[in-house]
This record gives C-alpha cells, sequence and structure tokens, in this order.
C-alpha cells in the first residue's frame, strides 16, 4: 500500500489496539500475527487490495507522466507520511533537456495532482548534479545506462520495479491474513 516504515508501524499499532493482530515472537524485530477469528480480517483484506490498487495506480500515473525520450532516470525519494501530501520525484535527464522535459512533465503531472489530490514537487537534475538514488526510493523509471556512476541499489527496469512492488505487497498481506 505504499507505506513508510514509520507509517506501516502505527498501522500495525492501531490494527493491535482493534484486536485485529497481535505481537507474536521476541527480539529485535517486532512481528505481528492475526488474531483468528476476528471479524472484521475479510474486510481488511479487501481494504488492502483496493489500498494496494490505488497506490499501484498512482505509481503507473506517475511513470506514464515521466516517460519521455529524454528521461534518463526518474525515483520518488520516499513517500509522505500521510497521504496526500507532497510527492518528490527526482528524475535525471541531458543538460539540453533540462527545461523542455520539466515544462512537458509539469503539465502531465497537473492532472495527476487533481486526480490524487496531491502536490508533486519535480526535482531535475543532469547526470553531473545527480544525487544518490537513496535505498528506499521508488524507481520508477530506468534507462538502464550506468553513466559510469555508483548506485546505492541496482537500476531496475520498469516491469522490475512493478514485480517487485507485486511481490512485496503479496508477502504483506500474507503477514496479515
Amino acid at each position: 500500500a505504499g507505506l513508510s516504515h514509520p507509517g506501516a508501524r502505527k498501522a500495525f499499532e492501531s490494527l493491535e489496539q482493534a484486536g485485529v493482530v497481535i505481537r507474536v515472537g521476541s527480539g529485535r524485530a517486532i512481528k505481528y500475527g492475526l488474531v483468528q477469528g476476528n471479524p472484521f480480517l475479510p474486510l481488511l483484506r479487501e481494504l488492502f487490495e483496493r489500498e494496494h490498487e490505488q497506490y499501484q495506480d498512482l505509481l503507473q500515473s506517475l511513470r506514464s507522466a515521466i516517460e519521455l525520450p529524454e528521461t534518463r532516470e526518474a525515483w520518488i525519494r520516499s513517500l509522505p507520511p500521510e497521504p496526500r501530501r507532497t510527492v518528490d520525484i527526482e528524475l535525471v535527464t541531458s543538460v539540453t533537456a533540462v527545461s523542455r522535459i520539466s515544462d512537458k512533465i509539469r503539465s502531465r503531472v497537473m492532472k495527476i495532482e487533481k486526480r490524487w489530490n496531491i502536490i508533486v514537487e519535480l526535482h531535475v537534475y543532469t547526470r553531473a548534479d545527480r544525487p544518490e538514488i537513496p535505498s528506499d526510493a521508488i524507481v520508477l523509471w530506468t534507462s538502464g545506462e550506468s553513466g559510469g556512476t555508483e548506485h546505492s541499489i541496482p537500476l531496475q527496469t520498469r516491469v522490475e520495479s512493478e514485480d517487485r512492488s507485486r511481490r512485496m505487497a503479496q508477502v504483506l498481506a500474507c503477514l496479515l491474513y
């Protein structure tokens, strides 16, 4: 569902207070298990599936907006802690395309902002100015070119990134059910 670690922790704490999950095991990692027989489980499963679909739809909309021949790489630095806030997209392009791509993507993103009630901040860089991709970033696009620079995470194609998101959602769904 695109939750950050603090957001997931807060959600699990709320689910624990509601009697849906219970802490299990011991050690540094906090683990949760389902309280069997809880009448809310089917409803929560449906809610999670719908949230995940909306999250994937938002990511696909953002990918479509930045999908231009000039786009070398693009990622979301991190999701906002609360829904309906600012989403920072960082994008790498050639020096000659910086101003042109900014205007083009900005016009495409306006529709997404309106539909999802979010604000998208676009940060455009050249390869020389490119910041390091954070390990928890959501990769939206990559041309597969490394440009001779080191990355904190391996570059992924859009299909690989979507597949990774789908697998993570399945694992989370299994943990909840």
